[in-house]
């Protein structure tokens, strides 16, 4: 049997912030490099196409750090 390590970050209500801009956030800038995101709760302050588009973007160039 082959054991795979897998690593992951749960994270919630993020609500649109952007965490290179946003020093208030609870965690800080690099974010850990990890093979899951799970997203619960707001990911937008108020919805929308483009803020909904921004987020997975956001958090892949936070990680990148």
């Amino acid at each position: 049997m082959t054991t795979v390590s897998t690593t992951f970050m749960c994270l919630s209500d993020t609500h649109g912030v952007k965490l290179d801009e946003n020093k208030q956030y609870p965690f800080s800038l690099p974010l850990p490099r990890v093979d899951v995101v799970l997203h619960s709760g707001d990911l937008t302050q108020c919805g929308g196409i483009r803020p909904l588009k921004d987020a997975p973007e956001m958090l892949d160039s936070s990680m990148r750090s």
